[in-house]
C-alpha cells in the first residue's frame, strides 16, 4: 500500500478571505499546499465578506463537494439555477462546472474538497 501522508498548519485569514487558499493537495502535484496527501484531491477554503461572490472552477472528470462552515452562501452555474446553503449544509457538483458562490448578508467561511470523479 502508499504510505500514508498527511499534516497541519495554523490558518491565515488573510490568504483566504474573499478569494480561495488551496490547503491540501495531491503530493505527485508538487503544488506546494500547506498540507499533502496522497490522494487525488484537493481543499480549498474561503471566507466571504456579506455579499461578496467568488467563482470556482470544476473540471472535466472532476467533482467537488462544497461545505458552507459559517453563515450562508447561495451558489449555482447560472442565475436560474442557484441554491442557498446555510450553516453546515452541503452541496455536491460533478462534473465540469464553473460555479459562482455569493455569501448572504452575514457573510460566508466555505470549504471545498476537489477530487476526481468515480
Amino acid at each position: 500500500g502508499v504510505q500514508p501522508n498527511y499534516g497541519s498548519a495554523v490558518g491565515d485569514h488573510a490568504a483566504r478571505l474573499n478569494k480561495w487558499a488551496h490547503i491540501v493537495s495531491d503530493t505527485a502535484t508538487k503544488t506546494g499546499t500547506p498540507v499533502a496527501i496522497n490522494q487525488d484531491a484537493n481543499i480549498f477554503a474561503t471566507e466571504l465578506d456579506p455579499g461578496k461572490a467568488l467563482p470556482f472552477q470544476v473540471a472535466l472528470g472532476r467533482q467537488a463537494y462544497l461545505v458552507c462552515l459559517e453563515g450562508d452562501v447561495t451558489v449555482g452555474h447560472s442565475q436560474s439555477q442557484r441554491a442557498s446553503l446555510d450553516t453546515h449544509e452541503a452541496a455536491e457538483v460533478v462534473g465540469e462546472m464553473a460555479l459562482d458562490l455569493k455569501a448572504g448578508a452575514s457573510g460566508a467561511h466555505c470549504l471545498v474538497v476537489e477530487m476526481a470523479a468515480n
